[in-house]
């Protein structure tokens, strides 16, 4: 046998090995978790990717793969995290997923990630009619997801080495012996190239739509888990002017008066509608408080002039509920309680402006338009049923009466690195109080009513998480 041939069977040999190698890999190790979204639809497409999945791939219980997570969490995070748990498990892709409604359609989102590395590959957009999902989207689903888990790739097969081929001696024969000289064929046209396919830019032709219930939307960026928890916390400044209306003259002007303060608030959005967002969604709670730092007002009485200081600080807590509308806008209302004080620190009798802490309880919503993924502008506003008000309606001032308040905002945030972000805030607020005509002063210059208000900025650095 020439050496030539020899080179040629041994690598037969070795294409034949790896072709056998290819042709008979074995189906992935696969977990399906429990889908997101309601009940019924999540159920329905979970079935759905159950069944696409298990005809070529190998199930693993999701409960198998929980604890082996929850186990390996406690020593390791990140990647190394994932590849321990994929090997505790056995598995090699995780499919997770949820049903989200849109107006009068149902979009379900299935999301691939490599169980070894934590890496999510791809997501899936399903738009469902009312159906439900058929046998038809049940085999383009099978297809699709079965382009995605080739991405999980096996390690390649060892290819066998060939062994050294020494050259054959050979002798030359006289010039009287050798053949004649063959004639050279022309060179033949080379062909053309094959078109191979891209392991990680899986092309697939569209289903046309009277063939298929669904469509599958272009490849989007996947979005990291939603986010629950929102804290924040900067600097504001007010300026409060304290109108009383009387028939007579002698009330002390209270106008304009600005104030200082630094604040925190949280809020806690613990069962997001939408798995993954980069915006809160669902029942939420959150709370703040503000405090005034540094602020004096100066007051002449015609017989001197004093600085006194000025201690003005709220509180408040509400429950929201918030819901997304689409993929830009965001709706979020909200009841709760909250309590405003303004007290003016030794004021001396002639200065007629009383000490306020108005508790209330509110109610309000916020629309907020998303410029970016995590950009947004909004507006908002709150109604208050005041509980108590401080002296300003107690019988040594102005006497009983009927208080209500109201507050508009308008709000914007700029994200940053790290999911941290800067937010700044404009609001106008106003409690208006009619008094019914017992209170000292009140019958001493005919006071009618109070319109206590405030206009504040503040500016705030916080994080999502």
């Amino acid at each position: 046998m020439s050496p030539t041939l020899s080179r040629v069977l041994i690598s037969l040999t070795a294409g034949a090995l790896l072709g056998g190698a290819t042709a008979h890999a074995e189906g992935k190790r696969v977990v399906v978790l429990d889908f997101d979204g309601p009940r019924t639809w999540a159920d329905s497409g979970r079935d759905a990717v159950v069944r696409a999945v298990g005809v070529a791939n190998d199930l693993v219980a999701q409960k198998k793969w929980n604890d082996a997570k929850s186990a390996v969490a406690r020593t390791k995070y990140g990647p190394k995290m994932w590849n321990a748990a994929s090997k505790e498990a056995g598995v090699d892709a995780v499919i997770e997923g949820w049903v989200q409604v849109e107006a009068r359609s149902k979009v379900l989102t299935v999301v691939v990630t490599d169980a070894t590395t934590g890496n999510e590959l791809d997501q899936l957009t399903l738009k469902l009619g009312n159906e439900g999902i058929t046998e038809t989207t049940l085999r383009a689903l099978r297809k699709e997801l079965e382009l995605r888990l080739e991405w999980v790739k096996d390690p390649p097969p060892k290819i066998p080495e060939l062994p050294p081929v020494e050259p054959a001696k050979t002798t030359t024969p006289p010039a009287s012996e050798q053949p004649p000289p063959a004639e050279t064929p022309a060179p033949a046209t080379p062909a053309a190239p094959k078109e191979t396919a891209v392991l990680d830019q899986p092309t697939t032709k569209p289903l046309e739509p009277d063939k298929a219930d669904w469509i599958v939307a272009e490849t989007k960026r996947v979005l990291g888990p939603a986010p629950r928890v929102r804290v924040g916390g900067g600097f504001g400044w007010t300026s409060r002017s304290l109108n009383i209306g009387a028939e007579e003259d002698g009330t002390t002007p209270y106008s304009g008066v600005p104030a200082k303060s630094i604040g925190v608030d949280a809020a806690f959005y613990p069962f997001p509608r939408n798995k993954r967002e980069t915006r809160h969604s669902g029942v939420g709670f959150s709370f703040g408080v503000s405090q005034s730092i540094g602020n004096t007002v100066t007051f002449d009485d015609l017989e001197e002039v004093g600085e006194y200081s000025i201690d003005q600080h709220s509180w408040n807590a509400a429950v929201h509920y918030r819901t997304l509308l689409g993929d830009h806008f965001a709706i979020d209302g909200e009841v709760g309680y909250s309590r405003q004080t303004y007290n003016l620190e030794d004021a001396p009798e002639t200065f007629e402006v009383p000490n306020t802490s108005y508790h209330a309880l509110h109610a309000g919503g916020h629309l907020d338009l998303s410029v970016t993924d995590r950009a947004s502008v909004g507006f908002g506003g709150k109604y208050f049923h005041v509980l108590e008000t401080g002296d300003l309606t107690s019988t040594e001032w102005y006497g009983p009466g009927n208080t209500s308040g109201l507050s508009v905002d308008a709000n914007f945030v700029i994200p940053l690195p790290a999911r941290m972000f800067v937010g700044g805030k404009i609001e106008y607020s106003r409690f208006k109080t009619s008094f019914d005509g017992v209170g000292v002063i009140t019958e001493e210059e005919g006071v009618y009513e109070a319109v206590d208000s405030n206009v504040g900025i503040n500016v705030r650095i916080g994080v999502d998480f």
